[in-house]
């Protein structure tokens, strides 16, 4: 699927306004009683996401420690746009996944989404 048209325009003010949903998704996954830092980059753009306590928060620093586990999820923007829409991160029902995966499929599962390419350029 080509995503060209689609562009996101302010990516700091998009993550602030996804914190509730990504929060909510976190707690209502088996990570719901975990402690991470997830660094999210996006394109040029890094954001800090502390889930600690069972709220999710962006930080500018936090000191690692080590019962907080820390992992970084890369995506391209075109790609962050699709994982909005459509989720799919990561394969449901593999116990063998990681941690990292497990965090991208709770943050980005697969939504029932409908999606019609009628637009012609």
């Amino acid at each position: 699927m080509n995503y060209t048209m689609w562009k996101i325009v302010n990516l700091h003010s998009l993550i602030h306004k996804l914190l509730p949903e990504l929060h909510a998704r976190l707690v209502n996954s088996s990570l719901q009683h975990d402690e991470l830092l997830i660094q999210l980059e996006i394109g040029d753009a890094c954001f800090n996401l502390l889930y600690k306590d069972q709220t999710l928060s962006i930080v500018d620093t936090v000191e690692q420690s080590s019962h907080i586990e820390a992992m970084t999820l890369t995506f391209a923007p075109e790609e962050f746009i699709a994982l909005i829409f459509f989720g799919g991160a990561g394969e449901q029902g593999n116990s063998q996944r990681s941690k990292e995966e497990a965090v991208r499929l709770a943050l980005f599962p697969k939504q029932n989404a409908t999606f019609y390419l009628t637009d012609k350029f």
